[in-house]
């Protein structure tokens, strides 16, 4: 029965075997699917993180940058600049001028305390002025304005004090203008050494 049936056009299964085996597999191809929704979306947001940060960091830079230009220029125009102006250094015979100053205003109380001096004072007043013009001048400094203060008449018995008193004031301000005269540069050493010569010509018309 089965070989009338294979007779009939049927297979062995022999035969099927066979032809199976010649038969080529199928090739299996591998297509890539689109990226998921949720994977899309997780890469849009890491893009935005990432331009979000560089933006920020660029607007810090720029502010930064700003602000030191604003800065710096403040400081170019002396704006920030909190350090004092260094103090003027007094002139070496600005204390000559002052004591010449001292003792003409000493002369002219005394002339007017004792009227009687008068005479035998006032030259001497007025070559302590005449000292302070020349120095005020040299130093480039103005003299300050003096005015004769009242004071009280002394008693007769008083002039010899008051010469006495004149007379040591003289002795120290020669001596200081002795001192100044030996540190000046030679423009300024001959008016000081003239001073410190009629001081100690006063101290002598004094005794």
């Amino acid at each position: 029965m089965d070989k009338r049936l294979y007779a009939a056009g049927l297979e062995s299964p022999a035969a099927e075997t066979e032809r199976n085996a010649l038969r080529p597999e199928p090739v299996e191809r591998r297509t890539e699917s689109a990226p998921s929704a949720a994977h899309g979306a997780s890469l849009m947001v890491l893009t935005g993180a990432v331009r979000m940060s560089v933006t920020r960091h660029s607007r810090r830079w720029v502010l930064g940058a700003a602000a030191g230009l604003g800065a710096a220029g403040l400081t170019g125009c002396g704006l920030l600049d909190d350090e004092p102006e260094p103090p003027e250094v007094p002139d070496p015979l600005q204390p000559l001028l002052d004591e010449a100053v001292a003792l003409a205003a000493s002369y002219d109380r005394a002339i007017v305390s004792q009227p009687g001096l008068a005479t035998r004072l006032t030259p001497l007043a007025d070559d302590h002025r005449a000292h302070a013009t020349e120095l005020a001048r040299l130093i480039g400094k103005s003299l300050p304005s003096t005015s004769a203060s009242s004071v009280p008449s002394a008693p007769a018995g008083a002039a010899a004090e008051t010469v006495a008193s004149l007379r040591t004031a003289e002795q120290t301000a020669q001596k200081n203008a002795v001192a100044a005269c030996k540190s000046a540069p030679a423009d300024r050493a001959a008016l000081v050494g003239s001073i410190a010569a009629c001081r100690a010509t006063h101290a002598e018309a004094l005794r």
